[in-house]
């Protein structure tokens, strides 16, 4: 069998914070099939120097102007030669050295795959956290969001040649106008449940802004009008009302974290009254509480979920069933909206203090969506 070729594209632009450890994940990969391409966009920051450190270890590199991110990442499959193309952000690295490995093991288990999708741990400056990824993509959940994460993402290079590469009128949510084309194209998704790469919080997509809201209601309408959006104009719909509040509520948990920090911090230590916590769901309410709490300085210590799908025991965090809690002795944070009493039933056997979310959105005056 012919040994599968993977063309590792880094796209920067005044990275040199992050970049050293990019790079440093990709050459320190044991499988040894790999062709390493980096775009640069013109740094002035030192990331060329950088880049240098380790030209040796780079099948290509150049630093020119270009229009954005995805112009860039076009630049890049044009050079690969790989039979598989990746990204992989200046700012995010591969979680360890067998990574690359381990996707191509993924994808010599199926006979006809287009695209694997894998899954990443995202990072803060307090934790690494193991994102949740489905396991079978349809159509309706790449309505809802962006579910691959294209850090984790590894797709044939003749995709890129046959269909045409990201669409540079969208700056922010390309990627995602690209993966529905793909899907649309019956191309064959697989869902891989390892996780491949760490992402770093805080890049350009990592908030709902109106800009991606913007751009992803015209992605969602675009990509098939007939079919596409009529079928799922409601939802679409909905989505973008929810994006626009959703975006005046992650202003406003900036602004507590950013300004008022230790009055939100002296609220939630009355009402937590320990410093040993749990989260009870891990949706995205359980995942918004335990960023919230972690900018604010406080430990998570275990997250309890009735779906066993999202259950690990990694060096990223522990996600459990409701047995974990039976020598646990702080207080479990009740995450999901409108399920708080059947939790609450659950969890009767148990001597434990509980708190619902709602209660802590309502000290720090964040409205409940």
């Amino acid at each position: 069998m012919k040994k599968i070729k993977i063309s590792i594209i880094t796209v920067s632009y005044n990275s040199s914070n992050t970049i050293e450890q990019t790079i440093k994940s990709v050459i320190s990969q044991t499988y040894n099939n790999v062709e390493y391409i980096i775009i640069d966009g013109g740094s002035t920051d030192g990331t060329i120097d950088i880049i240098k450190r380790y030209e040796s270890n780079i099948s290509y590199w150049v630093s020119e102007k270009d229009y954005g991110i995805y112009d860039a990442m076009n630049k890049g499959v044009k050079k690969a030669t790989g039979d598989i193309v990746a990204f992989l952000n200046s700012d995010d690295y591969y979680i360890d050295s067998t990574a690359l490995e381990r996707v191509v093991a993924c994808w010599n288990k199926y006979d006809k795959i287009d695209i694997l999708a894998g899954r990443i741990a995202m990072y803060n400056q307090f934790s690494i956290l193991c994102g949740y990824s489905p396991e079978v993509i349809n159509l309706e959940q790449l309505c809802y969001r962006m579910i691959l994460d294209h850090p984790a993402m590894f797709s044939r290079k003749k995709l890129f040649e046959e269909d045409g590469g990201f669409d540079l009128h969208y700056q922010i949510a390309s990627d995602y106008a690209w993966v529905l084309k793909e899907y649309h194209m019956n191309r064959v998704i697989v869902s891989c449940q390892e996780v491949f790469t760490v992402f770093r919080l805080g890049g350009a997509s990592s908030k709902i802004t109106k800009k991606i809201a913007l751009e992803v209601k015209d992605i969602t309408q675009n990509i098939n009008p007939s079919y596409y959006y009529q079928k799922y104009k409601n939802i679409i719909e909905d989505l973008y009302y929810n994006r626009q509040k959703q975006i005046e509520r992650n202003n406003k948990i900036d602004e507590i974290i950013l300004l008022n920090k230790n009055f939100a911090i002296n609220k939630l230590d009355k009402i937590l009254e320990t410093t040993k916590i749990a989260i009870w769901g891990y949706g995205a309410y359980g995942q918004e509480c335990h960023e919230i709490l972690e900018r604010l300085g406080y430990k998570i210590n275990l997250i309890i979920d009735n779906d066993k799908n999202k259950w690990q025991d990694t060096d990223c965090i522990q996600i459990s069933g409701i047995d974990a809690l039976e020598k646990f002795d702080g207080t479990v944070i009740i995450s999901p909206s409108g399920h708080e009493k059947e939790i609450e039933e659950q969890m009767k056997y148990l001597t434990i203090r509980t708190v619902r979310y709602s209660e802590i959105l309502k000290v720090l005056n964040i409205d409940v969506l």
